[in-house]
């Protein structure tokens, strides 16, 4: 009865305790429902983020793929022993040489400037459309200006202004300047530099009013009429002197810009300074620039890298997929083998012939950069024909990673079945969990029952227990 009497007098506790002695024992079951899900979401997850590096390799990839690939591997630098005033950039087709360059003129826009005109004067035009023309490359480019017959001269020269700034046919700026409180002027600059770029008009009574006369200015010649404070004038006299000149190797040259891309196969000179009349010419030293081939290669390597490193990971994953194997074995082999199998004798066809070294772990490094210099210097091509030959890195890589792309593509196979699984396992884990709990009620309530029970036999049996015998028998001797 001890027992009995305990559990009676636990009440509610021991109702708990024995609801929770049930759901611990249908805890297995939700625990194996619970790391199956949990697996599942974690295999997505790895194919998740295995998607993610193969889309990075792919865009690595993508970059061996342009037109202008074999420049990529031809990469060259230009040092110039002082780029204040000359530097130079190369493309891959220039040669490894030296130059000497002296920089004696700079290529500058053209500027014409109006007379200067009283601002509250009477302009004088009468009503109407007016046309100015403007000369280019020969031909008449008119800018229409309406006038109303009443402007002053500022009224007349922003209209002048902002007639010929709207025209996209003049690659011609104009600028209205008021140089003192009372007066002012028009400045008009080309957009683009050189002596084809310098400005040319034809005479009309607009221009003759602001001090421009073709003649008198000597437009188009050069023996051009400068500018002064008042009178109307070029900045430049000889509109030859708007080109750049610059010796090359003792040889004179002029062009109408200061980045000159045309005198010397693949290399562009850019001017950036005067130099003295007695200085000495400045030397400009085309070599391969290794640098720029190495961060060509390097993002390839390091997504390569990541790729494999991502892939053996798991190795649960790894032992039950034999696609994800199949890949891991393929980067490596792919990193080891011989990139150009029909080379001739002498000629680089793995990666470590340019200073890329195969990590035990099948992952790359360029460790020597020496062994990939010396072989841009020798013969570029080489070292192009390992990543872009016919079944050369590439090409393996591409064709390794092919079957993992797309809608169609391992990767979204695996996943879309995941989900379905992952679905399926919470789908089965709620279930499992409604029918515990719904036991559970169940059982609370039968428990409550049977402790009812109890609770009645444990009075009934504490009143019998006042009836004990000495009682009994006190009442049979009184009767007696």
């Amino acid at each position: 009865m001890a027992e009995l009497s305990s559990v009676v007098s636990s009440g509610g506790n021991q109702l708990d305790l024995l609801v929770d002695a049930y759901v611990r024992t249908q805890q297995p079951k939700v625990n194996q429902l619970q790391s199956k899900q949990n697996q599942l979401e974690s295999r997505r997850s790895f194919f998740n983020a295995l998607n993610g590096r193969l889309n990075n390799i792919v865009t690595q990839l993508d970059k061996f793929s342009g037109s202008d690939i074999l420049d990529k591997f031809n990469a060259k630098s230009v040092i110039s022993s002082d780029a204040t005033f000359i530097s130079a950039s190369s493309k891959g087709t220039s040669q490894l040489n030296n130059y000497f360059a002296k920089v004696e003129r700079l290529a500058s826009n053209d500027l014409l400037i109006s007379s200067r005109l009283s601002l509250s004067g009477t302009f004088g035009e009468s009503a109407g459309s007016k046309s100015l023309g403007f000369v280019v490359n020969g031909e008449t480019v008119p800018v229409n200006v309406e006038f109303d017959g009443t402007e002053t001269n500022e009224q007349a020269m922003r209209k002048i202004v902002a007639a010929v700034n709207e025209n996209e046919d003049l690659a011609l700026n104009a600028t209205f300047v008021k140089d003192s409180t009372s007066t002012g002027r028009i400045s008009f600059s080309s957009t683009k530099s050189g002596a084809e770029n310098s400005i040319d008009f034809n005479d009309s009574d607009v221009f003759a009013k602001i001090g421009l006369d073709k003649v008198a200015l000597g437009a188009g010649t050069e023996t051009r009429i400068l500018s002064n404070e008042a009178s109307a004038g070029f900045k430049i006299v000889n509109y030859n002197d708007l080109d750049s000149k610059f010796e090359l190797n003792g040889i004179s040259i002029t062009r109408g810009t200061n980045n000159i891309d045309d005198v010397i196969d693949g290399i562009t000179f850019n001017l950036l300074k005067v130099q003295e009349a007695d200085a000495n010419p400045i030397s400009l030293k085309t070599e391969v620039n290794t640098k720029a081939v190495e961060d060509f290669i390097r993002p390839l390597l390091t997504a390569f890298n990541e790729l494999l490193s991502l892939a053996g990971q798991d190795k649960t994953i790894r032992r039950s997929d034999s696609a994800i194997s199949s890949l891991i074995y393929t980067l490596r082999d792919t990193a080891n083998s011989n990139q150009v199998p029909n080379a001739e004798e002498g000629v680089a066809r793995f990666l470590s012939d340019i200073g890329i070294k195969v990590e035990s772990n099948g992952t790359l490094s360029l460790t020597n950069t020496t062994k990939l210099k010396e072989l841009l210097e020798k013969d570029p091509e080489q070292v192009a024909n390992l990543f872009i030959g016919e079944n050369a890195f590439i090409a393996k890589l591409e064709s390794a990673v092919e079957k993992f792309k797309g809608d169609d593509g391992l990767i979204r196979s695996r996943t879309s079945s995941l989900d379905s699984q992952i679905e399926l396992a919470k789908k089965r884990n709620t279930e499992l969990q409604s029918r515990i709990d719904t036991q559970a009620d169940n059982l609370r309530k039968q428990y409550k029952v049977y402790l009812e029970s109890l609770y009645k036999a444990e009075s009934q049996y504490s009143l019998l227990g006042t009836f004990n015998t000495d009682s009994l028998n006190s009442g049979y001797n009184a009767l007696l």
